[in-house]
């Protein structure tokens, strides 16, 4: 094993080449182990001002977590609170869009004789005008939307189907004519 004289600071008095000026530190490995050695008071001092950086650190990086949490638990409280506000607002479309839907197939029955249990297909004594005609599928597709956001889908009420149907028939057949 190779010794240090640890009382010099210089490159020259440790066998080297005299024009540097080095702490006195170094790391010296003897066989399979490794050493290190430091200027005592003086790398003490700056491992000591280093720990108090790191614990003022710590200390700050802690508050910021801290606050970070509380800031996290409110936007937390502040989601719930909007999501119970959506799906209020949802529950009150619904209710509005089901409510539209009673009315235009109350209309639809009492203009028209189309529900669920009339079927109309518009002959004989149940003839309407164009415009009437006109009139029923707007309806009928008024329903369909909002139903099945598509005015072209069919509900799935037999009989407001067939009557769409049958007067959409009807109206290609007088344009023929």
């Amino acid at each position: 094993m190779r010794s240090y004289d640890t009382t010099s600071s210089t490159a020259a008095d440790k066998g080297g080449t005299g024009t540097d000026s080095t702490p006195n530190a170094g790391i010296f490995t003897g066989g399979t182990n490794h050493y290190s050695y430091h200027e005592f008071p003086e790398y003490y001092i700056n491992e000591e001002g280093r720990l108090e950086d790191l614990q003022a650190d710590k200390g700050i990086i802690a508050e910021q977590m801290k606050s970070g949490h509380q800031e996290l638990e409110q936007a937390e409280k502040d989601y719930q609170a909007a999501r119970k506000q959506l799906f209020a607002k949802e529950k009150e479309v619904d209710n509005k869009i089901t409510a539209k839907i009673t009315e235009l197939r109350t209309e639809l029955k009492d203009k028209f004789k189309v529900s669920d249990t009339e079927a109309n297909d518009f002959t004989d004594d149940k003839k309407i005008t164009t415009d009437e005609h006109s009139n029923f599928r707007r309806l009928v597709e008024d329903i369909r939307f909002l139903v099945k956001n598509d005015e072209e889908k069919p509900t799935g009420k037999t009989n407001e189907d067939a009557a769409y149907q049958a007067s959409n028939e009807i109206s290609i057949n007088a344009g023929r004519a």
